[in-house]
């Protein structure tokens, strides 16, 4: 990766871009980040991400990632389309390794730490990121979707009851 601190697999040079204390951005579809695209309504969406490395103070490489854009998601109320605003800003620190990981009571509350590997899988981070930051049950708005009451209005039957009649 000369001079570049991504290759065309998306594998971040962790190490080369924090000591040049670099700044990348790149524009990822939907489409490309296949374990995301799984828990969406639509893939046609594409995710800007930006990249900053540089050091701490113990001379670890450090990088800022920030993820914006939106996604498409099913409200559980209605199953109508919900559009998701992601805005994510994460910061890892890297270590050479596991003996170098500081304890959970010294870690930065805002910081997460791993080992530092040759490369580092941008799809993955990305989709490791906006997978948690999206609500495990994503509804509109309280009166934003019509979803039915349920009893009020509509006639309701059991499955067993439905199932009954089909065997008269």
């Amino acid at each position: 990766m000369p001079n570049d601190p991504i290759d065309r697999e998306f594998r971040l040079d962790v190490a080369a871009i924090a000591r040049e204390r670099g700044t990348f951005e790149l524009k990822l579809p939907i489409a490309e980040l296949p374990r995301l695209a799984g828990t969406l309504s639509s893939d046609a969406c594409e995710l800007a991400v930006q990249v900053t490395g540089d050091t701490t103070r113990r001379r670890e490489p450090r990088i800022t990632c920030i993820i914006r854009g939106s996604v498409v998601t099913d409200c559980q109320r209605c199953l109508e389309p919900l559009q998701q605003r992601i805005d994510i800003r994460s910061q890892l620190v890297f270590v050479a390794d596991e003996t170098r990981l500081p304890a959970v009571e010294d870690e930065e509350p805002e910081v997460d730490y791993l080992v530092l590997e040759a490369a580092l899988d941008l799809r993955e981070l990305v989709q490791d990121e906006v997978i948690l930051a999206l609500p495990v049950a994503p509804a509109h708005a309280p009166g934003a979707c019509q979803a039915p009451a349920s009893g009020v209005g509509t006639e309701s039957r059991s499955a067993f009851a439905t199932l009954a009649r089909c065997t008269e």
